[in-house]
This record gives structure tokens, C-alpha cells and sequence, in this order.
């Protein structure tokens, strides 16, 4: 189960296109939409309320959600995409370190 805002939703689907953006489904109806590049996301609420966000900016509640899309997409992709914040996350947290894009 994942948090998506302030509310728990469990992830239905995910939707990795050519370009390596994501579509995020939620059972809440909620949707997140993550760029090519991770550098910003969308989030729309169920009820249709839009939230854009710098990811690098984001609130705290989002890092998670934003890493686990991420790792999804690095996992089916030939170009694993890992954004500095990300980087900065997993050493902390982890000790985990990427090397062409490959965690070691």
C-alpha cells in the first residue's frame, strides 16, 4: 500500500511510456503522472483537484512514492533514470551508491 497525499490508496497500475515517463493508477481513482526525466510530477486527486511539483522540492510525503515509481521504471527500462535527490536519499538512508546507473 502506498501513500499517495495524505490519504492511503493502493497502487492499481503503472504505464511506462517510450519516453520513459510514468502514469500512475490508483483504487482511489487518484492518478500521478511522473516526467521523463523525474524532475517534476502531477498529481490528480479523485475529486479532480491537480497538484504540480518540482520532485527535487517536494513535500516529504512524496519522496517514497516518487522512489518506488522510480525503481519501477529503472527495472524495465534500458536507461535507468536516478535524479539527485534520489541519490542523496538512498546514501543516506542506505549506503547505496549508482554507478551507470546501477546500484552497487
Amino acid at each position: 500500500m502506498a501513500t499517495v497525499g495524505c490519504e492511503a490508496a493502493d497502487l492499481e497500475r503503472i504505464y511506462v511510456a517510450a519516453d520513459g515517463s510514468i502514469k500512475a493508477l490508483y483504487k482511489n481513482n487518484s492518478l500521478l503522472l511522473l516526467s521523463r526525466n523525474a524532475a517534476s510530477f502531477t498529481r490528480v486527486s479523485a475529486a479532480g483537484a491537480k497538484t504540480v511539483q518540482l520532485t527535487e522540492c517536494c513535500l516529504t510525503r512524496w519522496k517514497q512514492v516518487l522512489a518506488e515509481l522510480l525503481a519501477f521504471r529503472n527495472q524495465h527500462l534500458d536507461i535507468p533514470c536516478v535524479p539527485p535527490w534520489l541519490q542523496k536519499q538512498l546514501q543516506d538512508q542506505h549506503g547505496l551508491l549508482f554507478t551507470t546507473g546501477i546500484i552497487v
